[in-house]
């Protein structure tokens, strides 16, 4: 940001800064399956370096709660002459991460009157997670019925049993998920601009897996890997 902040302003036309930030869902997806989703947001500071009337650099700080919560469930029934086991499984895992992120978007401005606009805008981020929790909880609930008479099931004595595990730990340190903290990946946007203000829409996909595990096959390790995905409202003001 510093490089950008002395470098790209002795070749650019005109110089702005702006806040922005908004409420976001977030989303965790791979080749194979997709997570559910969790609400997050980001915010923070952005420069806009205009190299024509209608072309800009646009790079940004922000800081950026992302997550997911991810759920499975197994079911097994086990038969035997004198009784039925049924066994029920419920894993859930609910991911807190927190980024600090560098969008950096090539941005295309159409100009309308009274000094309002409609602009583009695309370009990879670049993002360091330096913070979020993650919580896993597993519930079991097995119950045994015993044939009593070969046409009639009856509950056993003990009836049905329910245990629950839970624990917690940092969505970046080894004792929880220990995510890769580096992601990068392609984000784009679409605002309106009404003088100093401006509201739109952005959309981040992750490249990067998130868990540190890998397949031997090149092509299966990424599709089988989660990636963080961001979709948002963005609101900010121009100086």
């Amino acid at each position: 940001m510093l490089c950008m902040v002395t470098v790209i302003p002795v070749f650019a036309q005109k110089v702005t800064w702006m806040v922005h930030g908004g409420p976001s869902i977030n989303t965790h997806y791979s080749g194979f399956s997709n997570g559910s989703v969790r609400f997050g947001g980001r915010f923070g500071v952005g420069m806009e370096y205009q190299l024509s009337h209608v072309f800009s650099i646009q790079p940004s700080l922000m800081l950026s709660f992302k997550g997911n919560k991810s759920t499975s469930e197994i079911r097994v029934m086990k038969t035997t002459s004198e009784s039925t086991v049924y066994k029920y499984t419920k894993r859930t895992w609910r991911y807190e991460q927190t980024y600090l992120e560098m969008p950096v978007n090539a941005q295309f401005r159409l100009h309308l009157r009274h000094g309002n606009a409609v602009t583009w805008a695309v370009g990879p981020y670049f993002a360091y997670g330096i913070g979020g929790n993650t919580k896993y909880s597993r519930i079991v609930a097995e119950s045994t019925m015993h044939n009593t008479d070969g046409t009639t099931w009856t509950e056993g004595g003990d009836g049905t049993q329910l245990t629950e595990t839970v624990s917690q730990g940092g969505t970046f340190s080894k004792n929880g998920a220990d995510f890769c903290r580096f992601d990068m990946g392609i984000n784009g946007a679409v605002h309106f601009e009404l003088k100093k203000f401006m509201m739109g829409l952005y959309m981040e996909e992750g490249l990067m897996k998130l868990d540190k595990e890998h397949e031997s096959n090149v092509i299966v390790n990424y599709l089988a890997h989660n990636k963080n995905f961001s979709f948002g409202l963005d609101l900010g003001y121009r100086f």
